[in-house]
C-alpha cells in the first residue's frame, strides 16, 4: 500500500495488523478466513498452515487459530476465504 493508502486504511480501521509478503504469496496469509462473533464473544480464524506471523498476531487479537491444509486449492489461486459459503 502507498503512503496515502495506509493513512486512509488507518482511519476507517481501529487496528491493522501488517502481514509479511512472503506469508501473503507462499501461503495466502490474507484469505484467512476471520470469524467474529459478537453475541457469543468466539472469535476464531482458519487459515493455511505455515503462516506465523499471521498465526500469532490473530492469537494475540483472541482468535483461536485452526490450521487447514488447502494447498490443492491454492493451485487454482484461492485458498481458505474463497471457499466458504455466506449466509445473509
Amino acid at each position: 500500500f502507498s503512503d496515502e493508502g495506509m493513512t486512509a486504511l488507518k482511519k476507517l480501521f481501529k487496528n491493522i495488523i501488517e502481514i509479511p509478503v512472503e506469508e501473503a504469496e507462499t501461503f495466502f496469509a490474507l484469505n484467512a478466513h476471520c470469524i467474529n462473533d459478537q453475541k457469543t464473544g468466539m472469535k476464531k480464524a482458519v487459515i493455511h498452515p505455515g503462516t506465523t506471523v499471521t498465526k500469532n498476531a490473530l492469537i494475540r487479537e483472541g482468535y483461536e487459530v485452526i490450521e487447514t491444509n488447502t494447498s490443492e486449492y491454492m493451485k487454482s489461486g484461492g485458498s481458505v476465504f474463497c471457499m466458504k459459503m455466506m449466509l445473509y
